[in-house]
């Protein structure tokens, strides 16, 4: 009999429905362990919890106050998804009440929040938790990780990892709070997109010992949406070069979070670039991903189709296309797969360690870009 983990979702926004369809459609996996239920939802938006009222039939708690969700002993754990400067409270609060986490990014609005979150968790090492970071489960993704796990690159000449957005070019676009470092952080860009950017570069073991940053705010003002402006006062892009030294490699490594990306649309990507072999994996192109094997005889990248063959199987047949949505519900898959005792399938959820780790990267970089200086990377004894 498959298990069933009830979970509780606090902040019910885009990221919250995004993981009640996942959990809508779990049939859609197949021979899982487990599968979770939504029992109780949180939100200070009252027609947000509507609509989980109105679309989620296994939800029996609806509250404004997450302290009152935190209470049900009916929840085993819980979903997070709120702005930056509530993960501090929310998150230790979620530790002390004894249920299992799945926080989004960046894990802390700052690195000083994040130790704070790491020294609770510390307390209960019986607790599953885990950071969101949906990109690597592409199909693609999962391949360039393979040949980079695989040790038959050789020698690395370089890797770049971003994450490009581009509605933020469009200067009409009305402010929201992830402009607003009261509310955000002073990371800007890099704390909302530094996970995705970095939970492959980590999870391979691949930390920049020291590095420099661009950061960019090229739009100063947007419209408040009443007829008025507000100041923006977050950086828009940051662009990162790093040194890696591990075990025997030593290369650059170049990490771009940027919200003003012309052209772009929510792209993802990934390129290693060795001596024997590269790889490259980017969602513009979600069905394929592209290799090139140098043996002393032509440099030609090759590129298959990979269609839907997910880390965990699905009912849908190779051939169709992979997409974002399945992307967020194979996340959810090896989080819940990590709750019944299993391993993720070989690749699991950003952990703690990963986002610690990241935090020493993002604050590093924002101190190099305010001071246009190269900044070694305090990792202040992170393990990952």
């Amino acid at each position: 009999m498959t298990k069933i983990f009830r979970f509780g979702v606090i902040g019910c926004g885009l990221m919250g429905r995004e993981f009640a369809s996942a959990a809508a459609r779990w049939l859609h996996l197949a021979d899982v362990k487990a599968r979770p239920e939504i029992v109780a939802v949180c939100d200070t938006n009252a027609t947000l919890l509507d609509w989980f009222t109105d679309h989620v039939p296994t939800v029996r708690q609806a509250t404004a106050d997450y302290k009152e969700l935190l209470a049900n002993p009916e929840i085993d754990a819980v979903y997070c998804a709120v702005p930056h400067v509530l993960h501090q409270q929310i998150y230790i609060d979620v530790l002390k009440a004894g249920k299992h986490l799945l926080g989004e990014k960046p894990f802390g609005m700052d690195a000083a929040q994040n130790r704070e979150i790491t020294a609770v968790l510390s307390e209960h090492p019986e607790l599953l938790v885990r950071c969101s970071s949906e990109m690597p489960f592409f199909p693609g993704a999962q391949k360039v990780i393979a040949l980079a796990r695989s040790g038959e690159m050789g020698e690395i000449l370089e890797v770049e990892a971003g994450f490009l957005h581009s509605s933020d070019i469009d200067r009409q676009k009305p402010i929201n709070w992830k402009r607003m470092t009261e509310i955000n952080g002073d990371y800007g860009c890099m704390g909302d997109l530094g996970m995705h950017v970095l939970h492959v570069p980590l999870r391979l073991g691949w930390r920049p010992a020291n590095l420099h940053a661009q950061l960019v705010k090229k739009v100063r003002e947007r419209p408040d949406g009443k007829g008025g402006m507000l100041p923006c006062t977050t950086w828009d892009n940051a662009t990162i070069s790093g040194r890696v030294r591990s075990g025997d490699q030593d290369f650059p490594m170049v990490l771009k979070t940027w919200r003003i990306a012309p052209g772009e649309s929510n792209t993802w990507y990934i390129r290693i670039l060795g001596m024997k072999k590269s790889a490259f994996f980017s969602t513009k192109s979600p069905r394929q991903w592209q290799w090139m094997d140098y043996n002393g005889g032509a440099q030609a990248w090759s590129t298959e189709d990979l269609g839907y063959a997910s880390l965990f199987p699905a009912i849908t047949g190779k051939i169709f296309e992979f997409g974002f949505v399945d992307a967020i519900q194979q996340m959810w898959a090896a989080f819940v797969d990590e709750l019944a005792g299993g391993n993720a399938n070989g690749f699991g959820c950003a952990t703690p360690a990963e986002a610690q780790a990241h935090h020493a990267v993002l604050t590093a970089a924002l101190r190099s870009g305010r001071d246009d200086v190269v900044v070694p990377v305090d990792y202040d004894g992170a393990s990952v």
